[in-house]
C-alpha cells in the first residue's frame, strides 16, 4: 500500500490526548498563596501566554508568577503543582495507539510549556508513538495564529488536504481549516466519529 493510501492525523494535546484541570494545580498551591484562590490562574493568564507562546523562560515565569500571587512556598512544589494536573483521555490514546499501528503517521501540535512537556513526554508511552510534534514554547508563536501552522506543515511534510487536523478549541479548528487542513472540533465525541473523519 502506498503512503499516499494513509490520512495523516495531527493531534491537539490538552482535552484531546490528555485531560487537564488547572484547578487541581490552585488547589495544591493556594494555601502557600497571599492570594484569593478564584483569581490565582486570572492573574497568572498573561504570564502563562507569554511562557508558551513566546518562549519565557521557566526560570523568569516563576519569579513574575510568585510576584504576582505572593508565592511563599518551594519552587520544587510549585513546579509539581503545575505538572500534575492531567489524566490520560484513554479512547483517544487507543486511538492513536490503533492509529500507528495501520501505518499512519501521526504527528502533535500543542500550546504547551516546557514543564508540561517534560512531565507528559515522560509520563505517558504514547507519546513515543509519534513522528514528530511542534510546541509552541518552543517556536515563540501559538494557534490559532498561522504561523505555527505552517511550521507544522513543512516539519511534518504533510500534504494539509490530505491531513486530518483535531483540536478541542474552535478558534484552532477554525485556523487549522484556513490553513487547508481537515479540521475535527472534539468535544468528547465517541472515537467511532474520529474514524470516520479518518477514512471520510
Amino acid at each position: 500500500m502506498n503512503r499516499s493510501d494513509f490520512c495523516d492525523v495531527v493531534f491537539d494535546i490538552g482535552n484531546v490526548l490528555l485531560f487537564f484541570d488547572f484547578q487541581i494545580f490552585v488547589r495544591k498551591i493556594s494555601p502557600a498563596c497571599d492570594c484569593p484562590a478564584p483569581e490565582l490562574l486570572e492573574r497568572l493568564q498573561s504570564h502563562l501566554w507569554e511562557l508558551e507562546a513566546r518562549g519565557l523562560p521557566t526560570s523568569e515565569f516563576f519569579q513574575r508568577a510568585a510576584q504576582r500571587i505572593h508565592y511563599g512556598g518551594r519552587y520544587e512544589d510549585f513546579v509539581l503543582a503545575w505538572q500534575e494536573i492531567f489524566e490520560p483521555n484513554e479512547p483517544v490514546i487507543e486511538f492513536a495507539t490503533r492509529l500507528k499501528r495501520d501505518g499512519h503517521r501521526i504527528f502533535l501540535l500543542s500550546n504547551t510549556n516546557p514543564w508540561h512537556a517534560e512531565h507528559f513526554l515522560d509520563r505517558y508511552p504514547v507519546f513515543r508513538l509519534f513522528d514528530g510534534h511542534v510546541f509552541s514554547h518552543e517556536e515563540k508563536c501559538a494557534k490559532p495564529e498561522p504561523q505555527i501552522y505552517q511550521i507544522a506543515r513543512e516539519r511534518f511534510g504533510v500534504v494539509p488536504g490530505a491531513t486530518l487536523y483535531i483540536d478541542d478549541r474552535l478558534e484552532n479548528v477554525e485556523a487549522g481549516r484556513e490553513a487547508g487542513f481537515r479540521s475535527f472540533h472534539y468535544l468528547g465525541q465517541d472515537v467511532s466519529e474520529l474514524w470516520a473523519a479518518v477514512t471520510g
